[in-house]
Order: structure tokens, then C-alpha cells, then sequence
């Protein structure tokens, strides 16, 4: 299960690994370009699955499932838009 760095860390500090270890490990296998690729899959793989749904809807199931996986908002944001598009308001309508 694709996951961002802060759920890893964590999982690593409850097994008992000291912080200073973990942080290296992450440095050398995580970096943020590393991070944002599994990211992009995550959302590419899922968003063939929302493509009837309500653009709004989609875009929040989407950013669901990343969030749940432990990627920052401005990751999520950045990656929705470009998988699913930039988000249109509709005039007169406010999200």
C-alpha cells in the first residue's frame, strides 16, 4: 500500500526504531520527487475508477484516499489537478 513519508515515520517509530534512524532511512529512500511519483500513481490508478461520478465528488474521494495515505494537502491539491483537471466553479456556485 502506496503511503507518504509521516505514516512511514510513524510506523517506524512504534516498532521501535530510534527517530534519528528512521529520518536517515527516509532520506535515503524517500525524497519529496520519490514521494509525489507514488502519489500520482495512487491517484491515476484510482481515478480511472470515479469517471461517472460528479467532478466535485471525484475530486473529494480522491483527495480521500491520499489524505488517508498520509500525503500533505498541498501534494493532494497539486496531484488531483493534474490527474483530474483543474477545478471549474460553476457561476454562482461556491465549494
Amino acid at each position: 500500500m502506496p503511503l507518504g513519508n509521516d505514516p512511514v515515520m510513524m510506523d517506524l517509530l512504534q516498532h521501535g526504531v530510534s527517530q534519528q534512524i528512521a529520518e536517515r532511512v527516509l532520506g535515503e529512500k524517500y525524497d519529496a520527487q520519490s514521494e509525489l511519483t507514488t502519489a500520482r500513481q495512487l491517484a491515476k490508478k484510482h481515478a480511472a475508477r470515479l469517471g461517472g461520478l460528479d467532478p466535485i465528488v471525484a475530486r473529494k474521494k480522491l483527495a480521500g484516499l491520499l489524505s488517508r495515505r498520509g500525503f500533505g494537502y498541498d501534494q493532494v491539491s497539486d496531484i488531483i489537478d493534474s490527474v483530474l483537471g483543474p477545478q471549474r466553479e460553476a457561476v454562482g456556485e461556491s465549494i
